[in-house]
């Protein structure tokens, strides 16, 4: 397939799907917007119960997303989800209440499939990832660990559980015909200097130890880097290991690569275009966006992999508000536990090569290193390049908007 075959991909995630829902004219915002800017794929927060209330609802968007050329995900993620906190039951649930959803209405009412933004590392309440130390300086210690008796034990049953909830809303989805992406790290690869190792299935069940994002990369459909940089050079950087290894996957079950860029003031300097100068309007987001196509058109010739670039204007700050103005005012990043969107994150940024040189202080919001303590309600949070609120706000935030 030439790069002139391939469809160029562009996808925006919307957090404060109840307010759009309910109003038409929240609803034109949304449409009107992302068409403007290119956007191929909406990816819908849903809560897990949410599907048969607002069952109506949902028909109604997705059948004029459908017209309008534009493919509609359920998505859903919170860091409660792993099992060193409440586990997975309800986030196995809301995949069930999709399917039912979808096997309940027209096929132009159906959504294409889900994206999980589950994301280990540590805030708030949850300290099991041990931010800030690389795989090889975990303890091995009994008592070190706080869920399991080591550090590395800790982040070693994470990373697996991360990998079987994925794996089995895989075979969820799979069997129905549906499509399963994931919003992913970009720092999986370069931990603290480190790739983020995992074996899976469990020792002793036949695993293999390799990157995390290796394993995850055989599970899904779509894997979205969460690649926040305004440099798009560096955006580039941050998904290129990603890009080499599906280039190698075999091209049944080899999945879409994603790059993508954050617009939400408060999550940091450099990573977020809301909050660098010389950066925070519409104009130059699309413009690196271009860019940032431009440099995987190579790519895609090379590796067989779709459009980099997702992009989520809901949270944009008032200066994006010509694409989606009451959106801009109403959304909030929330996915599980990095500061933005598809992205909640503080973190130190660093690169892959050594040794590492610590970076400059504006430009933390991209590896979990120190998190905050966890926001007062109406808060949000920069924890990992995500603009993200307390996973508390964020199960209220499927009954009412964040931001009024």
């Amino acid at each position: 397939m030439t790069h002139q075959q391939i469809r160029r991909l562009r996808s925006m995630w919307i957090w404060n799907s109840v307010a759009i829902l309910a109003s038409s004219a929240e609803t034109d915002q949304v449409f009107t917007g992302a068409l403007d800017a290119g956007v191929t794929e909406l990816y819908l927060y849903m809560a897990p119960h949410n599907y048969g209330p607002q069952k109506p609802q949902l028909q109604t968007f997705i059948s004029r997303a459908t017209t309008s050329g534009l493919d509609v995900w359920a998505l859903d993620g919170d860091r409660a989800y792993f099992p060193d906190a409440a586990g997975p039951s309800n986030f196995y649930h809301g995949i069930e209440n999709l399917i039912a959803y979808n096997a309940a209405v027209a096929p132009h009412e159906q959504f294409l499939g889900f994206q999980a933004d589950n994301e280990p590392q540590d805030h708030a309440d949850y300290r099991t990832f041990h931010n800030g130390i690389p795989d090889s300086n975990l303890s091995h210690v009994p008592g070190t660990g706080l869920w399991q008796p080591t550090q590395a034990q800790d982040r070693e049953m994470l990373l697996c559980s991360w990998l079987s909830m994925h794996e089995t809303a895989s075979r969820l989805l799979h069997a129905q015909g549906l499509r399963f992406g994931a919003a992913m790290s970009w720092w999986t690869e370069a931990y603290e200097g480190e790739e983020l190792g995992v074996s899976f299935p469990p020792e002793g069940a036949g695993g293999r130890r390799q990157s995390v994002m290796k394993h995850m990369m055989g599970l899904v459909d779509e894997y979205v880097v969460m690649s926040y940089y305004t440099d798009p050079a560096e955006a580039v950087r941050r998904v290129e290991v990603q890009a080499a290894f599906a280039s190698g996957m075999a091209g049944v079950g080899r999945p879409r690569v994603f790059a993508a860029v954050e617009v939400a003031p408060g999550v940091g300097r450099r990573v977020s275009y809301g909050d660098t100068e010389g950066k925070n309007s519409r104009a130059v987001v699309l413009r690196d966006v271009g860019v940032i196509e431009e440099v995987d058109a190579g790519l895609t010739n090379r590796l067989w992999i779709a459009t980099l670039g997702t992009l989520d204007w809901s949270l944009a700050a008032t200066n994006f508000a010509a694409i989606c103005p009451r959106i801009a005012r109403q959304s909030h990043w929330l996915p599980a536990c990095d500061v933005s969107l598809q992205s909640t994150h503080h973190s130190t940024s660093r690169r892959p090569s050594k040794p590492q040189a610590k970076p400059p202080c504006d430009d933390e919001a991209q590896m979990p290193h120190t998190i905050p303590e966890t926001p007062r309600a109406g808060q949000s949070t920069a924890i990992l390049g995500k603009h993200v609120v307390s996973d508390q706000m964020r199960r209220a935030k499927s009954l009412t908007p964040l931001l009024e």
